[in-house]
């Protein structure tokens, strides 16, 4: 009989294999009886069902002390010494996709659109980008060769001349692709004249006409609010500002509020549009072109000759007269042919003075 061991914390929480091993009575002697098999047998038993029931143990103290700590036991670390931090995904890598490529040919709105992207790339991965220097080669990762080979020759000429480390200042960075625009030189003075251009094209969102206002905005110093939002409302198509005079009394004094009110308005011109232009396309034709139409339809039905399906065939190749009578061919006087085809004609055609003789004779013998 294998004698029993209580059970600790310590035991439970952990198994000591070789105490357990000791446990185990090992066979050494070839020559056993029986007796000494069975008894082997049942202390190997008792051990199994010791092993068993704890792990049965550990197992329910893992999911207990998982549900104190709130998370899911399927869940627990492999490794004990690992950061519940990153355990729990909140330091994991957050990566935008599809950020396009800067090159030669990109626009003004474009590089701000690529700037807000790789800001966005920045702040999802704190741990990779934390200074200027890493964000500038991340940058250049989604610039072109040409745009690459620019900035390496900029640091070499520039850094002698300056006393300070440009490959990790962003905002000079930032500040430098702003020349590989085209025109980059005369860049402000162009962007000014663009923002004095700059129009509510026909069929264009109001909220995407303010991306691309703000956009060349950008490259000024802001304005006051007041000041942004009229000009904005007068850079609008006049439909739509007169519409909104006749229905709004003050007009916002903010650029957002303003957006929302041409979005509004816009709308509704736009849905107008389309129900007059499925109520167009539903209507009947024009008065003249329709009597036309009728009238050519009369005019056919007019010479289309009248049958009807119960009508022997007799009757409708020679109907019956007004006298009642059926006509009959000018050559042979048949009832079943008119003299254009009849198939024996006289040599002397009978003229129409002896035909109608003909038919007084028959007339008068009926």
């Amino acid at each position: 009989m294998v004698p029993r061991t209580r059970s600790t914390p310590s035991t439970e929480g952990a198994p000591n294999p070789p105490r357990i091993a000791e446990e185990i009575p090992i066979a050494t002697n070839q020559g056993l009886t029986p007796t000494d098999l069975d008894a082997n047998l049942a202390a190997t038993q008792a051990t199994i069902e010791k092993l068993q029931r704890l792990k049965d143990l550990q197992d329910q103290a893992e999911t207990l002390r998982s549900q104190l700590m709130g998370r899911n036991p399927d869940e627990t670390l492999s490794n004990p010494y690992q950061d519940p931090y990153e355990s729990s995904g909140k330091g994991q890598d957050i990566k935008l996709k599809n950020i396009p490529t800067f090159t030669l040919n990109s626009s003004l709105q474009q590089r701000q659109e690529w700037l807000l992207d790789l800001q966005q790339q920045f702040e999802g991965d704190l741990r990779r980008y934390h200074d200027g220097r890493t964000q500038i080669l991340g940058a250049l990762s989604y610039m072109d060769t040409t745009c690459r080979q620019r900035w390496y020759r900029h640091i070499d000429e520039k850094s002698p001349i300056t006393h300070r480390n440009l490959k990790e200042d962003w905002p000079y960075f930032k500040d430098w692709t702003l020349t590989l625009i085209k025109n980059g030189a005369s860049l402000q003075s162009e962007v000014m004249g663009q923002l004095e251009r700059a129009r509510q094209l026909k069929d264009e969102d109001p909220r995407e006409f303010h991306a691309r206002l703000d956009t060349l905005e950008r490259h000024f110093p802001r304005v006051a609010e007041k000041e942004r939002a009229l000009s904005f409302f007068a850079k609008l198509l006049y439909d739509l500002q007169n519409d909104i005079r006749r229905h709004i009394i003050k007009l916002p004094e903010t650029r957002e509020e303003m957006i929302d009110i041409a979005y509004h308005f816009w709308d509704l011109q736009r849905l107008e549009t389309n129900r007059k232009r499925k109520h167009t396309e539903t209507t009947d034709e024009p008065p003249r072109k329709r009597n036309s139409t009728k009238r050519t339809q009369d005019n056919k039905r007019s010479r289309k000759p009248w049958t009807d399906k119960n009508t022997p065939a007799k009757d409708r190749l020679n109907p019956i007269g007004e006298d009642g009578k059926r006509n009959r061919c000018f050559n042979c006087g048949s009832e079943k042919h008119y003299s254009n085809k009849c198939p024996d004609p006289p040599k002397d055609k009978p003229t129409a003075a002896i035909q109608s003789a003909l038919q007084g004779n028959d007339s008068e013998t009926d």
